[in-house]
């Protein structure tokens, strides 16, 4: 009876610190995981902020193109000149628009990506025609 009593009670402190390493493992775990969503949060609000920066560079574009598009078929109107889609800077403008129909439709993809398009149709929206 003594035999069984020794083994039940050691028995029972190895369960008592196997549990108490899995309680603390399992402490430690949802740290881990409280940091990782805390991570997670800063990263998806640097990225919302990316995006709404960037759509602000592509609203500003757009309003660029758009009066360089007025300015140059005024020109043109007033030169007596016929109005030419090649010659014309809507080109630029159609393909702005289709790039920011792309970016809001894809805005949880890469940012780099698209960033990198917005730059190069920002420089080329800037420069003179």
């Amino acid at each position: 009876m003594l035999l069984r009593y020794r083994a039940l009670k050691t028995a029972n402190t190895d369960l008592a610190a196997t549990l108490q390493g899995l309680t603390q493992s399992c402490e430690e775990g949802r740290a881990q995981l409280g940091n990782f969503k805390k991570e997670r949060g800063n990263v998806n609000l640097g990225a919302t902020n990316a995006i709404a920066g960037l759509q602000r560079k592509i609203e500003a574009v757009q309003g660029a193109t758009r009066q360089r598009v007025k300015k140059q078929t005024m020109k043109e109107r007033e030169g007596g000149g016929e109005v030419r889609a090649e010659h014309s800077p809507y080109l630029l403008s159609t393909s702005v628009s289709t790039v920011h129909s792309f970016f809001k439709k894809s805005a949880s993809s890469s940012i780099s990506c698209v960033h990198s398009v917005l730059s190069i149709l920002c420089s080329h929206a800037l420069s003179p025609i």
